[in-house]
């Protein structure tokens, strides 16, 4: 009896083997091989499951023969049981070469093709043209690090060996300090800003812009600005202490003036200068960035990524939220202009784009000037990263209300300078740098308001104002003081 009760058991456990088996297996990225999430499993008509984050998954299979494996934005791929064995049970999906055909909402489907023209479709109805008023709070705040930073007296030039040695003293001091410095500052702007979109051709648009009212702060971590302006200007000082203060001179770089008459009284007002006023032109620069810099309208436009002459595009998820689905489309580069990648998130209803991600693609650089051989001068934007966020207003229309930039610049600057004093004497005095590092630069914005105006309100002459600098006490009473209005627009 035990004899038979053990082979009905053995025969139990086989047939369990046979008839109700689990494997245990992942799925990745065929190019990138990394995990690929909420990857659909079937093994029969009532039988699947799901891959977790990690892409793993564990299935029981029965009398199945194969396992389909289906994921948004990728190949469809029907493995057979004996050859997933084979395969250490790793399974490799490709990217859809020709985007999802089919999306299914609700109880009906979408072709791809179909949303993508409904995007284009209504960008005018979901977008105005129209000039615009916005009132503005923007911080930018930047990150310098030096890697390598010299400053040097030349030998021949006419100063004792004495002073020569304290001055070269100086400069290592000088050096040394930047090469250390790891502080951040940031200027916080608050103020209107006036744009206008003007057609240059059919092809092309640019955006007119004005600023007024604006208000200034600038938060400087132990007292510190630094920037390539200031560090320029702090040298010159240092050079200058080495001369006679009283006098004047001529500034050159190699074969190029750079100019007629500096002095240490001069360099110094105007260090002074920078340090207590705001940068208008860099508050109007970084805004019309992020406002213009990717126009949908532009065709044929490298930046725009809604252009399928530039970049492919690919649905690769829909999302969910209380109010819509949203389609989450991937773009990248199909030219070699087309410098970004990234994702377009669009309204399922009204086919708005919502949020758009984006940052350089691999290999892809912004502005580059490399005359590093020629003039000892070399720089390169070599990274960028940013979101922009649209919400519908109560003009009707979709408006930009936030946004954020983060960027990376090199930079390499090995000159020589030159003083020569302005006197029948003309003494010179001959002074080497070498500065090499990088500048990391973030842009926020929020928009507090959007007002849409006619284009005689645009072109109406405005009052503008230099830019008043706050002090602390008026910093301190304002509502975006340590950047308020940013932290409630993130909250919500």
């Amino acid at each position: 009896m035990k004899t038979c009760f053990f082979s009905l058991f053995l025969f139990f456990l086989t047939s369990l083997g046979v008839f109700a088996q689990t494997i245990n297996g992942k799925v990745i990225d065929t190019n990138t091989a990394l995990p690929i999430p909420n990857v659909t499993i079937q093994v029969s008509k009532n039988i699947g499951s799901f891959t977790d984050e990690n892409g793993l998954f564990n299935i029981q299979i029965s009398n199945s023969k194969k396992v389909i494996f289906s994921c948004l934005g990728y190949q469809t791929r029907t493995i057979a049981i004996d050859s997933l064995k084979i395969l250490n049970f790793i399974v490799k999906l490709k990217e859809s070469e020709n985007n999802l055909e089919e999306v299914v909402l609700g109880n009906h489907k979408i072709s791809f093709d179909s949303i993508m023209q409904s995007v284009r479709y209504y960008l005018k109805v979901n977008y105005s043209d129209l000039p615009k008023k916005r009132t503005i709070f923007m911080r930018y705040t930047n990150q310098p690090d030096f890697k390598k930073v010299d400053f040097e007296l030349d030998r021949n030039t006419l100063i004792s060996r004495k002073r020569r040695k304290l001055a070269n003293k100086d400069f290592e001091a000088f050096s040394s300090k930047l090469k250390k410095t790891k502080t951040s500052f940031s200027a916080d702007y608050y103020g209107n800003y006036y744009s206008k979109i003007v057609e240059a051709s059919k092809r092309k648009r640019f955006l007119s812009s004005k600023i007024d009212s604006i208000q200034g702060y600038r938060l400087l971590n132990n007292n510190e600005d630094i920037t390539l302006e200031s560090v320029q200007a702090n040298a010159q000082i240092l050079f200058l202490s080495q001369l006679n203060k009283q006098k004047t001179y001529k500034l050159k770089s190699g074969l190029f003036k750079l100019e007629d008459s500096v002095s240490i009284i001069k360099v110094s007002k105007e260090l002074k200068a920078n340090k207590d006023s705001i940068n208008l032109s860099q508050f109007s620069e970084k805004l019309s960035d992020l406002i213009q810099g990717f126009r949908f309208t532009n065709k044929k436009n490298s930046t725009n990524f809604l252009d399928n002459y530039y970049y492919k595009h690919q649905i690769i998820d829909t999302l969910s939220t209380n109010s819509s689905t949203i389609y989450v489309v991937s773009f990248s580069p199909k030219r070699s202009k087309a410098k970004y990648n990234g994702k377009l998130y669009i309204d399922a209803d009204d086919y708005a784009i919502t949020k758009i991600e984006y940052q350089f693609a691999k290999g892809k650089k912004g502005t580059n000037l490399n005359l590093r051989l020629l003039l000892g001068v070399k720089f390169s934007e070599n990274f960028k990263k940013g979101a922009l966020l649209f919400k519908k207003g109560p003009t009707g229309f979709y408006q930009l209300t936030h946004a954020k930039e983060k960027e990376g610049r090199y930079f390499y600057l090995n000159r020589s300078l030159k003083f020569i004093e302005n006197s029948k004497a003309r003494e010179k005095v001959k002074f080497g740098f070498k500065i090499e590092g990088n500048f990391y630069g973030t842009t926020e914005m929020v928009v507090i308001k959007t007002e849409l105006i006619d284009n005689k309100t645009f072109n109406k002459k405005i009052n503008i104002n230099k830019g008043r600098v706050l002090t602390k006490k008026e910093y301190d009473t304002t509502t975006w003081k340590n950047a308020k209005l940013l932290q409630q627009y993130q909250k919500q």
